[in-house]
C-alpha cells in the first residue's frame, strides 16, 4: 500500500460512516441465466399499488428476452436466451450490504412465459 493510500485509509476508517440513502436501496441487482450459466446482468426495482398487494419486477425488455428490442436478434454472443432470473436482494438491518439471491423461473414447465409477471412495455415507435 502506498503512504497516500495508508494516509487515506486511515483518515476513512475514522470517521463514522454516512448513513445510505433509501432510493441507493431500491435498485436490484439482478443476473440472466440459462441453467446456471450466467448470460448478463441488470438492474431492475419492485413496484407495488399499495403495501399490501403483490410487487412487480420493472426491468427492460431486452434483460428477460434476450433479444435486441427492434431486430429480434439474440444479444449473447453463443445464442443464449435466458430461462431463470436471479434477483438479488438487500439484506436488513446489520446485514445492509450483503445480498439475498431468489431464482426465479422466466417459463413455466410447458415451456410458456411465466404467468402475467413477465410483461413488457414497449414504448411507441416513431
Amino acid at each position: 500500500m502506498s503512504e497516500s493510500t495508508e494516509q487515506l485509509a486511515a483518515a476513512t476508517a475514522s470517521e463514522p460512516l454516512s448513513p445510505v440513502e433509501i432510493p441507493t436501496l431500491k435498485s436490484l441487482f439482478v443476473e440472466l441465466r440459462f441453467g446456471e450459466t450466467v448470460l448478463g446482468n441488470a438492474t431492475a426495482f419492485l413496484a407495488a399499488n399499495d403495501q399490501k398487494s403483490h410487487c412487480a419486477l420493472i426491468t427492460n425488455r431486452h434483460v428477460v428476452t434476450g433479444r435486441h428490442q427492434d431486430t429480434g436478434e439474440c444479444l449473447h454472443s453463443r445464442g443464449g436466451i435466458p430461462d431463470n432470473i436471479v434477483i438479488h436482494f438487500h439484506k436488513q438491518g446489520s446485514q445492509l450490504g450483503e445480498w439475498l439471491p431468489i431464482k426465479l423461473p422466466l417459463f413455466r414447465p410447458n415451456g410458456s412465459r411465466s404467468g402475467s409477471s413477465i410483461r413488457a412495455w414497449e414504448p411507441p415507435r416513431t
